[in-house]
């Protein structure tokens, strides 16, 4: 095993270098490139963002660390889902129990939470749903890469402005307008175990001013065959999942604007074979699946009042629909039903005081009206409920600017749940320009996670008991976060953070007792996050993290780190490196390549799993032709890629949850995958 994790090491050594040498060496071949063709550090920091402060200022400027990922970057590096774009963020990780994958951020993430502690939005609608707390992103999420805009990362708690969930980040995926997409666009994909997906969208903007973007996708993947030592015996076909791993999803995802009015318009379907038999059912049965269903309508206007002040009225209205199928021997199939129904308002004012102060304010209101749950059997009811909930929430924010280079923003909201009561959270953050090249930003902030429904009421008979008593969980964060840039083209970023979580919800089991969910102890989170960026505009992309965490229960651990092992607690990795690369080897073929380091988890018992290293590679080719015959004219609106994951087919695991007889989940080998992007 030692001389196992001896090789890896060395291996991750060989090929941080390699990359090391390949951005050297294009760059250094990148100098005939005219100067003023570079990104330079001020565009980079001047890029609009709008979900750290509700409204659009540049990143220099927003009380946050925020990370950016833009429609270049993703065809860039060849990524092909939002798995792979969150994967390649710095100090993000992510779990796959082979049914949903779940995100971890700063070295948190327990699955069994479905990721409640993430704020997920599209064009600042909130995914997350109110009967689970989570938001689906995998094929359950069904916004196809290339219609994505940008993607707006604000690490850290955002409570004082979001309210509960905001906890560990804030992720809002911007599509792109009709303007943008100019017309129809084609997409068509396949890869390793029948990996099939179409997606085709259309986009316009009017001379009156009306834009329309519209896209709808619909794709399936096969699955594997899995074999899972844990049931390798006669009756239990010898531990090998037949099939199970399959997947079907389809989306539509619709954009309307016309001067100060918006509609937007989602709909998400995926359904999952599940092969790891979780919470004790039959195993290679081919009844074992989970349907997910997602969404959301919204209106919105927004009234101009002058330059410096507007008020924008949205509502909304909101469901998601959950069933499972598990089958047990002993008995017949068990199902699990959801479904959750809710709408809500906001009314939020944007108003410039003067030239160096900035408020927004606003007035929320949330109704769950309907969460039924029914857990049963062919002919009988398990349990039954129906259940609601009310949320009133108010927040408001100040930006002041008392000199040019020094600003300080304070906000705090207040949210009252009819479930458990009010609860305050408020945020400071000061930001310094310590030169035109550097920026240095201190922030204190907190935020909260209601008990969802399912965790206050959630019942299976002699299994599961219902909490109506759980508390809200309450965050707390300092970070310190310095960016500077080195030279033209290379900046660099370092932050160093303290997280505090009190009142961990998740669930929990004494003996043969039934589970339960509880209010567990503190967390405690110290970690910091390292960046390289290099941005060539025409040649090369390039860019290096590296991320450290300790997290631990404070009660068992005095910070001897000799201990730390022993007293981590379970999925947190205490290293991640992300390595990328983007070069134009020749006109109009692009190569990239993508390494992802991560270093062991602890199990829920108390087993490690090893450390990994991955490595993805995609060729992009956009053919272009300078000719008179139509017929090959038509390639110059196409483009093909071939993305290889894994090219090393590195054997890894990912720890599982509680609810799995499995330790340790095998995740995929090398696969390809073949993509055509057509545009009319």
């Amino acid at each position: 095993m030692n001389c196992m994790k001896t090789l890896k090491i060395q291996n991750l050594k060989k090929l941080i270098i390699f990359i090391g040498l390949c951005i050297f060496y294009v760059s250094s071949n990148a100098q005939d490139t005219d100067i003023s063709e570079n990104l330079q550090l001020e565009e980079l920091l001047n890029q609009k963002v709008s979900s750290a402060s509700k409204y659009e200022q540049t990143k220099q400027e927003s009380p946050a660390s925020v990370t950016i990922i833009s429609s270049e970057e993703i065809r860039r590096y060849g990524y092909n889902t939002m798995t792979e774009i969150l994967n390649s963020i710095k100090n993000f990780y992510i779990t796959n129990d082979r049914n949903y994958d779940y995100l971890g951020i700063r070295g948190f993430s327990i699955p069994s939470s479905y990721d409640n502690k993430i704020l997920f939005l599209i064009n600042g609608h909130t995914l997350n749903d109110q009967a689970y707390g989570g938001a689906n992103f995998g094929n359950a999420l069904n916004i196809h890469p290339d219609m994505i805009d940008r993607i707006e990362i604000v690490r850290g708690p955002s409570s004082s402005l979001y309210g509960t969930g905001a906890v560990l980040a804030v992720i809002n995926i911007i599509t792109k307008q009709g303007k943008r997409l100019d017309g129809f666009n084609i997409v068509g994909e396949y890869g390793s175990y029948n990996e099939a997906e179409a997606m085709i969208s259309y986009g316009q903007e009017f001379e009156n001013g009306l834009d329309i973007a519209i896209s709808s996708n619909i794709g399936s993947i096969d699955g594997d065959n899995l074999y899972f030592k844990e049931f390798d015996t006669d009756s239990t076909n010898f531990g090998m999942a037949n099939r199970l791993d399959w997947e079907k999803f389809r989306g539509i995802n619709a954009n309307i604007n016309y001067k100060n009015f918006s509609v937007a318009a989602y709909y998400s379907y995926r359904s999952k074979g599940i092969p790891t038999a979780p919470w004790e059912a039959t195993f290679n049965d081919g009844n074992t699946y989970s349907i997910d269903e997602r969404l959301f309508t919204e209106l919105s206007y927004k009234i101009n009042f002058s330059e410096k002040i507007d008020l924008l009225a949205r509502g909304y209205f909101d469901s998601y629909y959950y069933f499972d199928v598990f089958p047990y021997e002993e008995s017949s199939n068990q199902f699990d039903k959801n479904i959750c129904k809710w709408s809500g308002a906001e009314l939020r004012l944007n108003y410039s005081t003067s030239s160096n102060n900035h408020l927004i304010a606003g007035l929320e209101y949330n109704g769950v009206f309907k969460d039924f749950y029914r857990l049963y059997e062919t002919d009988t009811i398990l349990f039954e409920n129906d259940k609601d909930i009310s949320i009133f929430s108010a927040y408001i924010q100040d930006t002041y600017q008392p000199v040019s280079d020094l600003s300080i923003t304070g906000g705090i909201r207040y949210d009252y749940y009819s479930t458990f009561g009010g609860t305050v959270n408020p945020r400071i953050c000061v930001i310094y320009n310590t030169s035109d090249d550097g920026t240095l930003k201190l922030m204190f902030s907190t935020a909260f996670r209601a008990p969802t429904l399912y965790e206050l009421y959630y019942y299976d008979p002699g299994y599961h008991n219902p909490n109506p008593d759980l508390e809200p969980e309450k965050f707390y964060s300092s970070e310190i976060f310095y960016e500077h840039q080195i030279q033209s083209g290379l900046f660099a970023s370092v932050s160093v953070y303290y997280n505090q979580m009190h009142n961990l919800i998740d669930q929990f089991q004494v003996d043969e007792n039934p589970i339960q969910f509880k209010n567990l102890n503190r967390i405690d989170v110290v970690g910091t996050e390292l960046e390289l960026n290099t941005k060539l505009k025409n040649d090369l992309w390039g860019f290096l993290s590296y991320s450290y965490n300790i997290a631990y229960d404070p009660s068992k651990i005095n910070f001897n780190f000799s201990q730390e092992k022993k007293d981590k607690i379970f999925n947190s990795p205490s290293h991640i490196i992300k390595c990328g690369i983007s070069y134009i080897l020749f006109e109009y073929f692009t190569i990239s390549t993508n390494i992802n380091y991560e270093s062991e988890r602890k199990t829920v018992d108390n087993k490690w799993s090893d450390d990994f290293c991955i490595v993805n590679t995609n060729f992009i080719f956009n053919p272009k032709f300078s000719t008179e015959n139509s017929i090959l004219n038509i390639f110059n609106n196409m483009s093909a890629s071939l993305q290889i994951k894994n090219i090393f087919n590195t054997k890894y695991d990912h720890p599982s949850g509680f609810e799995h007889l499995q330790t340790f989940i095998e995740q995929n080998g090398r696969t390809f995958l073949f993509k055509l992007t057509f545009k009319l």
